[in-house]
């Protein structure tokens, strides 16, 4: 339970920036406990070969070899095709703790948590996907997949110190460097949580923020970072007091819609008796006004920054996605619920793409992507014809007909869990409503993993930033 964990940021700065004594802090005993519940991941466990092999048909499909680590990355080239937009002078990739699409589905309007997100979904100049895989089933696997490019399937590469020295060629801020932006990681709690003070620079990141730095001390705090609007509004008055013109690539990354659900939600606003329009029985059960009323000043604090740039910068191109899935599981079975989550909801985060010169068909009218589409959707709206980038996936500009990660799949017709015996339609309405039938990609699934586990197992192929700018 989140309530009898320490607090981290009770931690001085000196223990949590040290490799070893933070992770001290951890008591012995407990540490041993954690040890036993979590073995060796499965896919370090087969040989730098057996990787190798597995990754052999995910990369041939894209007409590429694995006789050398070049010729893999090189099976991961792309060539942009042309810009679709005018290079925008500011890039936001915010990404809120467990902002979650079902939210913004029909069937839970009557919440009324998500309604100005919805007003962004909703603009004419905003394209977004139906069904979002998220890179990871909780936050750092997502945030670290989506900042290197490759999966990092579980094995907790922000904490390895080889991804403290060198990162990959499908680094996003790396890339986004070579078309001449400044790139900037901001995160609501401490940098030293994860390590990420380590992780962002060595990733491609010119600057990582902390919430915990950049916030007054005494700024009010929840159990993972600083309240969600104290840290976007000293991170909007950070961005717009820049006088110089250098095109800015901003990761943005919010905390407070994460258990315990503790904030005073009636100070900040939240009136669950009023703004949700639901049966007594559910503003009855006390969770569940907390877990939903957090979602709602989440929701109302990320789209107020968003409001608040593109009045600073009106050209700005928001991408707007969350780290995973999100559920109130108290909500099933009241009178507003009657049933059960489907796949879908609980694992689909919200996925938008907003930019004056975009429409509602700018992104081929897919229903399906995921976190991985992002980077090359990204290149593909604001690179100039032929630069080179690499991608593991492809852009959301064009059809795509499949979405893989380590954990999920999702096609046009279905959704469903690597190596599970089971499914669901995409338009399932209950999480009753399930299919039997063999995982169909769990080819890829596994290839995924190892691709990642063979570079931990080899890390004399991670690259420093310098030396792969100059590439």
């Amino acid at each position: 339970m989140h309530d009898n964990k320490p607090e981290w940021d009770t931690i001085p700065a000196v223990v949590k920036e040290d490799p070893f004594l933070s992770k001290a802090t951890v008591d012995d005993l407990i540490a041993l406990k954690m040890l036993r519940r979590h073995p060796m991941n499965e896919t370090m466990q087969k040989s730098p070969e057996e990787n190798l092999r597995l990754v052999k048909p995910f990369v041939e499909a894209r007409g590429g070899c694995i006789d050398s680590f070049d010729q893999v990355v090189e099976a991961f080239r792309h060539e942009a095709k042309g810009a679709k937009i005018k290079k925008p002078s500011h890039i936001f990739l915010i990404v809120g703790e467990s902002y979650s699409q079902p939210y913004f589905d029909p069937a839970f309007a009557d919440l009324h948590i998500a309604d100005e997100g919805k007003k962004l979904m909703a603009d004419v100049h905003t394209a977004s996907i139906h069904t979002a895989l998220s890179a990871g089933i909780i936050s750092r696997p997502s945030i670290v997949s989506l900042m290197l490019g490759i999966f990092d399937a579980g094995l907790e590469l922000n904490e390895r110190e080889a991804f403290w020295q060198g990162t990959v060629p499908t680094s996003l801020p790396l890339q986004l460097r070579r078309l001449g932006y400044e790139t900037n990681y901001w995160y609501g709690g401490s940098l030293a949580n994860g390590n990420f003070g380590h992780f962002a620079p060595a990733c491609g990141f010119d600057h990582a923020y902390s919430a915990i730095d950049i916030c007054d001390p005494k700024a009010p705090r929840s159990w993972v970072g600083v309240y969600d609007h104290i840290f976007l509004n000293k991170a909007a008055d950070m961005i717009t007091q820049r006088t110089d013109d250098v095109p800015q690539f901003h990761f943005i990354y919010t905390t407070s819609n994460h258990g315990p659900y503790k904030m005073p939600l009636h100070d900040l606003g939240f009136d669950g008796d009023k703004i949700m329009k639901v049966g007594q029985d559910v503003l009855d059960e006390k969770i569940i006004p907390k877990v939903l009323g957090t979602f709602w000043y989440s929701d109302r604090a990320i789209n107020q920054f968003i409001q608040e740039m593109k009045k600073a910068y009106p050209d700005s191109l928001f991408i707007v996605t969350g780290d995973h899935g999100f559920q109130c599981s108290e909500l099933q079975h009241t009178s507003f619920m009657k049933r059960e989550y489907t796949f879908r909801e609980l694992h689909s985060p919200v996925l938008m793409f907003h930019h004056p010169e975009l429409d509602k068909a700018s992104l081929a009218e897919n229903i399906i992507g995921g976190h991985m589409n992002i980077l090359p959707t990204l290149f593909e709206l604001i690179a100039p014809a032929g630069f080179t980038y690499y991608s593991l996936f492809h852009s959301l500009t064009e059809p795509i007909s499949q979405c893989v990660t380590p954990y999920h799949w999702a096609n046009l017709q279905a959704i469903g869990a690597c190596h599970e015996a089971y499914y669901q339609p995409l338009t399932a309405q209950s999480g009753a409503d399930v299919r039997q039938g063999a995982a169909p990609y769990d080819d890829i699934c596994d290839a995924e993993k190892s691709l990642t586990a063979y570079l931990l197992q080899h890390p004399e192929l991670l690259q420093p930033v310098d030396a792969l700018l100059r590439r």
